[in-house]
């Protein structure tokens, strides 16, 4: 919370009962992982909402401009091949789902090894959208390339492709002043980001690996 308790006790939550639902919340869901012998984490889901989000973000530079300046054969060659390679993690990560859905409801059992090896898989398919480096130079504090605040509104708000957004905007904001020269590097910047994204996913791809598992 970012304001002063006496906020908190006469407006926001005079009772605490919100803030105490939260917390029961949060509680619920740490007892539900805890319980759970393979981490509740949809990789399904999660394919299905990153390609929602790419779609977005595509019509979103689009709207900025930037397919044109990047030139219109190179754009949709940089989201085809994104595309291709979000096909192959949907693919492969709805074999591992389900695995996991058959092991949590007891359809499937898995000896202490193989529940390891489910969870690092899915502990480091996450850890493959984080960026060692940050999203980019400037926001180098964050390094998750689908979530992050919002740098061009509101630092509170969540942001999708924060490495790949922002910059664009930077790019739409320097080309309106006529910095020719800052309007290219947030433009860079906008392609590197891109292409950190299908590494990523690519990455994730390649961690879902079935080797070893039923031997």
């Amino acid at each position: 919370m970012y304001e002063i308790p006496w906020l908190l006790d006469n407006f926001v939550d005079q009772n605490y009962t919100a803030l105490t639902a939260i917390g029961q919340l949060w509680l619920e869901i740490g007892r539900d992982i805890a319980d759970s012998l393979i981490i509740p984490f949809n990789l399904h889901d999660y394919a299905l909402a990153l390609a929602d989000f790419i779609s977005r973000m595509e019509q979103q530079l689009e709207n900025i401009g930037i397919a044109k300046v990047i030139g219109i054969k190179a754009y949709h060659l940089i989201f085809h091949n994104l595309r291709k390679a979000l096909y192959q993690f949907q693919t492969q990560a709805n074999l591992l789902q389900e695995i996991i859905q058959s092991v949590n409801t007891g359809q499937e059992s898995v000896s202490i090894k193989q529940a390891e090896m489910l969870n690092n898989r899915l502990q480091y398919i996450e850890r493959a959208f984080v960026a060692e480096q940050g999203i980019y130079p400037e926001r180098s504090e964050f390094r998750h390339l689908i979530f992050s605040s919002n740098r061009i509104y509101n630092d509170y708000g969540n942001s999708l492709f924060g490495g790949i957004v922002d910059p664009a905007f930077q790019w739409q904001h320097m080309l309106s002043r006529g910095n020719k020269s800052k309007a290219d590097y947030w433009l860079k910047i906008v392609k590197i980001g891109l292409t950190k994204l299908q590494y990523a996913i690519e990455s994730a791809t390649l961690i879902i690996d079935f080797d070893g598992f039923y031997d």
